[in-house]
């Protein structure tokens, strides 16, 4: 899966108000995300992903998410990875 391909299905999906379709693109990414662990690839899918999970009634579970990203990247050797969720 390519995370851009993603991103531009969530932001179409947003776009027609269709948040069910985005929250399913949006969960997609964060699966596929987390099962590889490759985080730079994904973090231009960040702000939509959010968007989509808010939208869709889950900012609860957005927020999780989010924090658990920051918790990841906070180790890395990127001194922008942390940047990318400010």
């Amino acid at each position: 899966m390519i995370p851009m391909a993603v991103d531009i299905r969530i932001r179409l999906a947003l776009a027609h108000d269709d948040s069910a379709a985005a929250a399913e693109a949006a969960d997609q990414l964060r699966e596929a995300t987390a099962a590889t662990d490759v985080w730079p690839g994904a973090a231009r899918g960040l702000p939509s992903t959010t968007e989509a999970l808010v939208a869709a009634g889950r900012a609860d579970e957005a927020a999780t998410w989010l924090t658990t990203i920051e918790k990841d990247v906070a180790d890395l050797d990127v001194q922008l990875a942390a940047a990318a969720l400010d």
